[in-house]
């Protein structure tokens, strides 16, 4: 779970020019086949970095801090066991989890461009306090840290008196901490219900240390160690909600719905915390660079945990980012870092995922980037090629979280990632808000089935059903131009989709 900072850091506001669709060129295309492949990549983090949101870099090797806080009402917890199960969760190889370790998973994930790298200090950092003191030291009672601002800077402070290597985390030389993990030795409050929500998993900012250069911290996630139990086999611990919350420490959303619908369909690290990221996660953290469908025709894709191959399928007037409106398509094979996930029940979520191979299509609607709150008016980042405007959203939807946004003609909402469904009926949708609470008995063979398979058609034209997945109701895009193109699913192997695009 993320928490989101409910306040204005800051408007930037200047004019936007979105860029037309001039850039498809021929003279850019060696055969239709091939499409126009974007080269540049636009990560989330230089996004964030705008609104004084901290984001560890998606590139390169990046350090992080571990320090492993103690409760006094849980000091039978500090034990060796637990230290080194804190450190195969993070930087232990495959073969040491039950699953993947933070490290592992994200070299795997980012063919190799992120190497997360760091430390799990030796010993726990008393943080002096019992579980039912930390709201005490809530800072600022609007901000929902509960007291946790606090306990970040005390542990940081405690490590840099008793290691000499804090400079090593600071990645980017700027003075600051780049990332820091606080895993505390109480349970969380689902195993424990005496405790309050504070004690879950989330990623938070303390904006006190902005302006700092001392090697404090701003970018920090808190969590229990209850969450690496996995089996109960503490040799090899489960590290999906680490996975999960370093994600938000790379600048990613959480891709459910607080209304207990399903956009992205459940299966998503970002989600259900269920195999790999996806397409246009990776596109947004620089790891995949996706084609663009400029010409109808015959499309190949290899299995994208394979390499990272998509394609995006655009309206009249893509930006050429990810931070527009498009059509994502990726071939999804229960493979690599899928291979678990998809083949047995992830016990954590009572899961399982895509257990055939498929095309996946989603609706990506990246175009108000970020909200942010100013008394009772909601503002929208919006964005192209990082020019930023910020918009002022006339209505007061205080209560809505912040990958949503509205439409201006229907006052329909609409997510940033849609997953468009092969299976959709007016029965058995996704995006109903009480979907979680009504799931069928047979959801694990119907969630093989949200992907399209062999002669399956595509596309939202007024007589499709898959309009009814768009906020609009129809195949009316945002920029008022309409998406009238087809996707026709081919042969598929283990190799290999052939799909036609009929633009």
């Amino acid at each position: 779970m993320k928490k989101i900072i409910n306040k204005i850091i800051f408007l930037f506001i200047c004019s936007l020019s979105l860029s037309s669709c001039g850039f498809f060129n021929d003279q850019y295309l060696t055969n239709p086949e091939d499409g126009l492949k974007i080269t540049k990549t636009y990560k989330v983090k230089n996004i964030n970095e705008v609104t004084g949101q901290s984001t560890l870099d998606s590139t390169g090797e990046q350090n992080i801090l571990v320090i492993p806080v103690s409760f006094r009402d849980y000091v039978e917890n500090n034990t060796s066991e637990y230290l080194n199960a804190i450190n195969k969760a993070f930087f232990g190889t495959s073969d040491e989890t039950s699953y993947e370790s933070v490290s592992s998973f994200y070299e795997k994930s980012s063919y190799g461009k992120l190497k997360i790298k760091g430390k799990v200090a030796d010993k726990w950092f008393d943080s002096g306090i019992y579980t039912y003191q930390l709201k005490g030291y809530t800072t600022d009672a609007s901000s929902g840290e509960n007291g946790t601002l606090y306990l970040l800077d005390k542990a940081v402070n405690w490590y840099k008196e008793n290691y000499n290597d804090i400079a090593d985390f600071d990645n980017d030389k700027d003075g600051i901490i780049d990332a820091v993990w606080l895993v505390y030795n109480a349970p969380n409050y689902q195993n424990n219900p005496s405790l309050d929500d504070t004690f879950w998993a989330f990623t938070y900012w303390n904006l006190n240390n902005l302006n700092t250069t001392n090697y404090n911290s701003v970018l920090y996630s808190f969590a229990s160690v209850d969450f690496i139990f996995g089996d109960g086999d503490l040799n090899y611990p489960d590290a999906r909600t680490y996975i999960h919350e370093t994600g938000h420490m790379l600048g990613l959303i959480d891709y459910y719905s607080d209304n207990s619908s399903a956009p992205a369909g459940m299966v998503d690290m970002m989600d259900f915390n269920i195999g790999d990221h996806n397409a246009y996660s990776k596109f947004s953290l620089g790891w995949v660079n996706p084609r663009i469908a400029t010409k109808s025709g015959e499309y190949t894709l290899k299995p994208f945990q394979e390499n990272g191959d998509c394609i995006i399928v655009p309206g009249n007037n893509y930006n050429n980012t990810p931070y527009d409106e498009y059509f994502m398509i990726e071939y999804v094979t229960p493979t690599n870092l899928n291979y678990q996930d998809y083949n047995y029940l992830y016990e954590g979520k009572n899961l399982i995922g895509y257990q055939k191979s498929g095309i996946k299509i989603t609706h990506i609607d990246s175009t108000g980037y970020s909200i942010y709150y100013q008394g009772s008016n909601m503002y929208a980042i919006e964005q192209d090629d990082y020019t930023k405007m910020d918009i002022l959203l006339t209505s007061n939807f205080v209560n809505r979280t912040y990958d949503f946004l509205l439409d201006d003609e229907t006052n329909l909402p609409f997510l940033r990632y849609t997953l468009m469904q092969k299976n959709y009926s007016k029965n058995f949708n996704i995006l109903e808000e009480d979907f979680l609470n009504s799931v069928p008995q047979n959801i694990y063979s119907l969630i093989s089935d949200f992907l399209f398979f062999k002669d399956d058609v595509f596309g939202i034209k007024s007589n499709s059903k898959y309009k009814n997945l768009m906020p609009s109701l129809s195949n009316k895009l945002n920029d008022g131009t309409y998406f009238n193109s087809q996707i026709i699913i081919g042969e598929l192997n283990k190799d290999e989709a052939k799909i036609s695009i009929n633009l």
